[in-house]
Protein backbone atom coordinates (compact mmCIF):
# COMPACT_ATOMS: atom_id res chain seq x y z
CA UNK A 1 0.00 0.00 0.00
CA UNK A 2 2.99 2.62 0.46
CA UNK A 3 3.40 1.77 -3.37
CA UNK A 4 -0.39 3.31 -4.14
CA UNK A 5 0.21 6.22 -1.25
CA UNK A 6 3.36 7.42 -2.43
CA UNK A 7 1.86 7.79 -6.17
CA UNK A 8 4.25 4.75 -7.49
CA UNK A 9 1.45 3.07 -9.44
CA UNK A 10 3.23 1.08 -11.78
CA UNK A 11 5.56 -0.60 -8.33
CA UNK A 12 1.61 -0.83 -6.77
CA UNK A 13 0.35 -2.89 -9.66
CA UNK A 14 3.33 -4.88 -9.66
CA UNK A 15 3.49 -5.88 -6.08
CA UNK A 16 -0.60 -6.34 -5.95
CA UNK A 17 -0.24 -8.62 -8.98
CA UNK A 18 2.38 -10.83 -7.00
CA UNK A 19 0.17 -10.86 -3.85
CA UNK A 20 -2.69 -11.94 -6.14
CA UNK A 21 -0.83 -14.71 -7.43
CA UNK A 22 0.64 -15.67 -3.61
CA UNK A 23 -2.71 -15.89 -2.40
CA UNK A 24 -5.51 -16.45 -5.49
CA UNK A 25 -8.20 -17.05 -3.22
CA UNK A 26 -7.87 -13.71 -1.27
CA UNK A 27 -9.91 -10.75 -2.60
CA UNK A 28 -7.83 -7.84 -1.29
CA UNK A 29 -5.55 -8.00 -3.85
CA UNK A 30 -7.24 -7.96 -6.84
CA UNK A 31 -9.57 -4.97 -5.57
CA UNK A 32 -6.59 -3.32 -4.45
CA UNK A 33 -5.26 -3.59 -8.20
CA UNK A 34 -8.62 -2.63 -9.46
CA UNK A 35 -8.38 0.62 -7.59
CA UNK A 36 -5.25 1.11 -8.64
CA UNK A 37 -5.78 0.87 -12.46
CA UNK A 38 -8.93 3.05 -12.34
CA UNK A 39 -6.30 5.41 -11.13
CA UNK A 40 -4.69 4.57 -14.27
CA UNK A 41 -7.87 5.29 -15.73
CA UNK A 42 -7.92 1.45 -17.30
CA UNK A 43 -11.84 1.40 -16.00
CA UNK A 44 -12.34 -1.71 -18.16
CA UNK A 45 -9.44 -3.66 -16.01
CA UNK A 46 -10.23 -2.05 -12.85
CA UNK A 47 -14.39 -3.26 -13.14
CA UNK A 48 -13.14 -6.70 -14.30
CA UNK A 49 -10.54 -6.76 -11.59
CA UNK A 50 -13.11 -5.79 -8.72
CA UNK A 51 -15.63 -8.25 -10.29
CA UNK A 52 -12.96 -11.01 -9.95
CA UNK A 53 -12.44 -10.03 -6.03
CA UNK A 54 -16.21 -10.00 -5.98
CA UNK A 55 -16.67 -13.78 -7.06
CA UNK A 56 -14.16 -14.84 -4.02
CA UNK A 57 -15.76 -12.44 -1.56
CA UNK A 58 -19.22 -11.69 -2.86
CA UNK A 59 -20.54 -10.56 0.80
CA UNK A 60 -17.76 -7.76 0.87
CA UNK A 61 -19.75 -4.52 0.71
CA UNK A 62 -16.24 -2.28 -0.42
CA UNK A 63 -15.44 -4.16 -3.57
CA UNK A 64 -19.55 -4.00 -4.38
CA UNK A 65 -19.30 -0.45 -3.66
CA UNK A 66 -16.09 0.30 -5.81
CA UNK A 67 -18.01 -1.68 -8.83
CA UNK A 68 -21.13 0.89 -8.05
CA UNK A 69 -19.22 3.59 -8.11
CA UNK A 70 -17.37 3.06 -11.10
CA UNK A 71 -20.27 1.47 -13.05
CA UNK A 72 -21.79 5.16 -12.46
CA UNK A 73 -18.92 6.79 -14.01
CA UNK A 74 -19.07 5.01 -16.48
CA UNK A 75 -22.54 5.67 -17.37
CA UNK A 76 -24.19 2.73 -16.10
CA UNK A 77 -26.72 4.20 -13.49
CA UNK A 78 -29.06 1.61 -13.29
CA UNK A 79 -26.22 -1.03 -12.80
CA UNK A 80 -24.36 0.91 -10.26
CA UNK A 81 -28.42 0.74 -8.15
CA UNK A 82 -28.13 -2.51 -8.82
CA UNK A 83 -25.26 -2.85 -6.96
CA UNK A 84 -26.25 -0.44 -4.82
CA UNK A 85 -29.20 -2.67 -3.59
CA UNK A 86 -26.96 -5.82 -3.39
CA UNK A 87 -24.82 -3.99 -0.77
CA UNK A 88 -27.74 -2.72 0.85
CA UNK A 89 -29.26 -6.64 1.31
CA UNK A 90 -26.37 -7.48 2.68
CA UNK A 91 -25.26 -4.92 5.26
CA UNK A 92 -28.23 -2.05 5.30
CA UNK A 93 -26.83 0.10 7.11
CA UNK A 94 -24.09 0.65 5.39
CA UNK A 95 -23.78 4.76 5.22
CA UNK A 96 -21.28 4.84 2.00
CA UNK A 97 -23.97 2.71 0.15
CA UNK A 98 -26.64 4.74 1.56
CA UNK A 99 -25.31 8.02 0.58
CA UNK A 100 -24.00 6.84 -2.89
CA UNK A 101 -27.42 5.33 -3.44
CA UNK A 102 -29.26 9.01 -2.62
CA UNK A 103 -26.71 10.90 -4.41
CA UNK A 104 -27.11 8.74 -7.87
CA UNK A 105 -30.73 8.88 -6.72
CA UNK A 106 -30.63 12.77 -6.94
CA UNK A 107 -28.93 12.88 -10.30
CA UNK A 108 -31.04 10.21 -11.79
CA UNK A 109 -33.79 12.38 -10.71
CA UNK A 110 -32.84 15.20 -11.80
CA UNK A 111 -31.68 14.05 -15.32
CA UNK A 112 -35.08 12.84 -15.62
CA UNK A 113 -36.55 16.37 -14.89
CA UNK A 114 -34.31 17.84 -17.39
Amino acid sequence: MVALKEGRLDDAVALFRQAARDAPSYDKPLNNLGLVRERQANTAEALKLYERAHRLNPRNAAILLNIASLQNRLGKARAARKTLERILEIDPENLAALNFQWETGKKTEKTEEE
